[in-house]
């Protein structure tokens, strides 16, 4: 006794006897069945190439496995997976086919939902990543040009090589009447976090100093350290997470030469 479908057939495919699991699986007899779907196999199962398939197997004496579809009467559809073994006499010719049916559809139901879920991944995945490169696009327009730097030095470089596709570190520098004002940071968290706090560095920086025109370091640490403590909401309590960010800056007089750090 099984829970799975036993089908014998002659050598030519046709049904000659099932088990109860065939009853029980399909919900018809053996004469209910050939009558409603054909007397072979081969009448039963829909791929136009699953004789070949068959002779394949009985050419080389081994059993096949395939799976396929059936809708009962009450209208469900079952997933099934079948292994086709041919039978020989002793002098090699083909004498039956037997084929063992089991019901998959609770497995075909999981793989299907697996694959739904993993559409529905990839699309907010999709949807994430296009958001960080666009967020990206926005940083690194907000980070300034070069220019500047060539004009007053001969020899410098940069580097800058984020962690993440954003940043929580910037660079940033103006230059106001006859002071340079340049600056290089680290704010907490890396990626999307850190990439929020450089941005609002940055707009902090350029109200400091471009509009107040504060170019003394001290002062501008100093304003710039309120101004970030207020957009937090930040009151000082010991148990607060301590966001900011560790920042070097330094004011060069054009004229002079002289720099404050």
């Amino acid at each position: 006794e099984t829970e799975n479908s036993v089908i014998i057939c002659d050598k030519d495919g046709v049904l000659e006897w099932v088990n109860r699991g065939f009853e029980r699986l399909y919900g018809l007899t053996l004469e209910q069945f050939t009558a409603k779907h054909g007397k072979t196999i081969y009448q039963t199962i829909s791929n136009p190439d699953f004789k070949e398939v068959v002779n394949e197997a009985v050419k080389n004496n081994r059993s096949i496995t395939y799976n396929s579809q059936f809708t009962k009467e009450t209208g469900k559809t079952l997933w099934l997976q079948t292994t086709l073994t041919p039978i020989f006499y002793e002098d090699g010719n083909l004498k039956k086919l037997v084929a063992i049916d089991s019901d998959i559809t609770k497995i075909k139901e999981a793989e299907e939902e697996i694959h739904k879920q993993k559409k529905h991944i990839e699309e907010i995945h999709k949807d994430v990543t296009d958001s960080i490169n666009y967020a990206k696009r926005i940083q690194t327009a907000i980070l300034p040009e070069r220019t500047l730097l060539k004009e007053h030095f001969t020899d410098h470089f940069i580097l800058f090589k984020p962690r993440n596709v954003v940043s929580g570190d910037f660079y940033w520098w103006a230059e106001v009447t006859n002071q340079l004002v340049i600056t290089v940071a680290d704010c907490t968290g890396h990626g999307v976090p850190g990439a929020f706090m450089s941005m609002l560095g940055i707009s902090f920086l350029r109200e400091i100093v471009r509009k107040e025109y504060m170019t003394e370091p001290s002062r501008i640490l100093h304003k710039l350290r309120k101004e970030i403590i207020n957009a937090l909401k930040q009151k000082n309590i010991e148990s607060e997470q301590k966001d900011g960010m560790d920042i070097s800056l330094c004011s060069i007089n054009t004229d002079t030469l002289e720099m404050q750090w």
